[in-house]
């Protein structure tokens, strides 16, 4: 009897080893699966029907503000949302697309999609782009680096007045709040925009700094004259240390190479050490104005992407904790080879090469990225992030064979399909002069991208090196 009881407490013993380790390899399998997926969680495509009284009668244009509408929205995951809102075409160059871009905003905040609580959101028309993919890659990639406030998005097929538009990214705006960029202008916080040419009426919000940098104040909103000459302080003041130690930079590096072919085995020892050390206490002084981690990450993030707006637009960074951080990244339905080459000239390299997937762009595009980016011990930073396993990963995810590119079309592909087939949009039709020229189909287009990504990282890889 003893001997059939110590066998059953065996026999118990070994199932419940192997239970958990079933569990276990289960555990391991679904983390694996999730830190591949990206942040971006896939979900259901969203149903967005809005309708407005006005823009039954009118062409909705960019100077009538926002309208009356009322918006529902549901997706099979969370709740229904039918409320009354306010409606009114938005962007820059994307006024000039057939397909419209829009932002809605509810009297309330409101919690759409789980993607947190707000009275502001956007409909991104993608009309420039004939994957429809591109901001929703560039936003899943910055939500994996240590690029805090990017924005959430969801695709949607959206309607108005019973009429269906297409597929549309549904995506928070930059702006601050706290399931937005979490920053309070009570302690000295500001949201600013890199803004070369572009005006809007409010002459107020615009700062120039004494290096010549311009920017759009977003927040505070309206800024008063005394919050746009404290916003204009701290930028001259991070723009005046990043000067300082740019110059001490650059005077080590003369020097070093002045006296290269004098030193003996030990000076050169000595000077290594000592080149070393200035180093830190160059990036030490640095970290005293502005977060490193969220500047590095945010140049290997534009670097990779390779955004036309790079040093022209659409480049944020907001104060807080008394330094300046670099973001939320917006707006790369132009970027990864996506722009016609006859305007672009030096970005598809026409003179060398002619593979706009090639060049060092912050430093010929970028501003005060490229002021970081002639620091040598900065740079360094820049691609040992770059090169490092972790990013590194996720990249490679984004092109790889059933990596996320893969991912979102087969998630969303009918969607996509339903833009070209029903809403009427021509898969190989350039709506945009300055926007690439589409390949005939959706397909087409789609391996374009893939294989961009992937010469992009391999230039990238092979130039570090």
């Amino acid at each position: 009897m003893d001997s059939l009881k110590e066998k059953m407490r065996n026999r118990i013993i070994g199932l419940l080893i192997l239970l958990i380790a079933g569990i276990i390899a289960v555990t391991i399998i679904f983390q694996k699966k999730n830190e591949i997926s990206g942040i971006n969680e896939m979900h259901p495509v969203a149903q967005i029907h809005i309708s407005s009284d006005f823009m039954k009668e009118y062409e909705l244009l960019w100077g009538d503000g926002y309208v009356d509408a009322f918006v529902r929205i549901e997706d099979g995951e969370y709740d229904v949302i039918e409320m009354a809102a306010g409606i009114k075409v938005r962007g820059n160059s994307t006024l000039e697309a057939d397909k419209l871009s829009y932002a809605f905003k509810f009297d309330d905040n409101v919690d759409v999609l789980g993607m947190g609580k707000g009275k502001k959101w956007v409909l991104l028309a993608n009309a420039y782009d004939p994957t429809l993919i591109r901001n929703y890659i560039a936003l899943s990639v910055a939500n994996r680096l240590r690029l805090d406030y990017t924005s959430e998005c969801r695709f949607a097929d959206v309607w108005i007045n019973d009429t269906y538009l297409g597929n549309y990214l549904l995506t928070e705006p930059v702006q601050d709040g706290e399931d937005r960029v979490d920053i309070h202008q009570a302690l000295g916080d500001f949201l600013v925009e890199y803004e070369k040419t572009r005006c809007d009426e409010d002459e107020t919000s615009y700062i120039l700094t004494d290096d010549g940098y311009r920017y759009l104040i977003h927040d505070p909103k309206h800024a008063s004259e005394e919050q746009a000459e404290y916003v204009l302080d701290v930028m001259n003041h991070v723009e005046s240390v990043i000067s300082e130690v740019k110059e001490t930079d650059r005077k080590q590096s003369v020097f070093l190479s002045e006296k290269q072919g004098e030193y003996t085995d030990r000076e050169r020892s000595l000077s290594d050490d000592h080149s070393s050390d200035s180093g830190v206490g160059e990036i030490s002084k640095l970290s005293e104005v502005i977060d490193i981690d969220s500047f590095v990450d945010y140049c290997v993030f534009a670097e990779f992407m390779k955004s036309v707006d790079m040093g022209f637009s659409s480049e944020y960074y907001y104060y807080k904790d008394g330094l300046l951080h670099a973001g939320p990244v917006w707006d790369y339905d132009m970027s990864a080879g996506n722009v016609n080459s006859s305007y672009y000239t030096h970005y598809s390299n026409l003179a060398t090469t002619g593979d706009s997937a090639q060049g060092l762009w912050i430093k010929e595009q970028g501003k005060l990225l490229k002021e970081l980016m002639d620091i040598g011990d900065f740079e360094k930073l820049v691609w040992d992030r770059y090169m490092d396993g972790e990013v590194q990963s996720i990249i490679e995810e984004i092109y790889k064979d059933e990596g996320l590119i893969d991912k979102v079309v087969e998630e969303y592909g009918e969607s996509f399909k339903r833009n070209y087939y029903e809403a009427g949009w021509e898969e190989g039709k350039q709506y945009f002069a300055y926007s690439g020229t589409p390949l005939p189909t959706f397909e087409e287009n789609v391996d374009y991208l893939k294989q961009w990504y992937k010469r992009r990282n391999e230039w990238l890889l092979s130039e570090i090196k």
